[in-house]
């Protein structure tokens, strides 16, 4: 429990808000998805105890919100059948795909951790792979990352996300969620 809180703790003193982010497509995905106000639905605040300890409600909802965002109708789960992921692209009408197919994102689930990363070929094209808390999972997300070099990175702490195929330069974020500095989490109109 207590490399958990020095994880944070590292994060957040290394971590960024938008005015941080000098990507026009990672700053569009920071203030109108990750900072947009949000109620959490009660629906998926009980999937609370089928995904990782640390995740609450809040970082739930954010992805469920991430997913619909970027319009993600496909997704190949690595995980155990009774993780939450199954029961969230349920309530979100996303279906779950086979590893052959060729979907727009892939879920890697914390308890997943020796994945086989055999994405195929179709992966380099505009996919998005999302992994479940990296800080306890900081292998797997350093494989990714050396894996697809050309990726965007951006780490909320809780989830992990790797763009592949944007045609901007491969950038790594640290991104804060919730509120840590008072002017943190401030709306910005666009």
């Amino acid at each position: 429990m207590m490399m958990i809180w020095l994880y944070k703790l590292k994060f957040l003193f290394t971590s960024t808000n938008a005015h941080g982010v000098h990507s026009p497509f990672v700053f569009k995905l920071v203030t109108q998805c990750f900072y947009k106000k949000r109620k959490v639905n009660e629906e998926i605040s009980l999937l609370k105890s089928h995904f990782n300890k640390q995740q609450n409600s809040f970082q739930l909802q954010l992805l469920a919100d991430t997913l619909a965002y970027l319009k993600i109708d496909k997704l190949t789960v690595f995980s155990l059948k009774n993780h939450g992921i199954y029961k969230m692209c349920d309530y979100l009408n996303i279906k779950i795909t086979k590893k052959e197919d060729t979907p727009k994102a892939f879920f890697i689930a914390t308890n997943h951790k020796n994945v086989v990363f055999n994405f195929g070929e179709n992966v380099l094209k505009e996919r998005c792979i999302i992994l479940e808390a990296p800080f306890s999972n900081m292998i797997c997300w350093n494989r990714l990352q050396n894996l697809f070099p050309e990726a965007i990175c951006i780490n909320t702490f809780y989830w992990g996300f790797l763009f592949i195929g944007k045609k901007q330069t491969p950038q790594k974020f640290n991104i804060r969620t919730q509120r840590f500095l008072k002017w943190d989490y401030k709306p910005i109109r666009l």
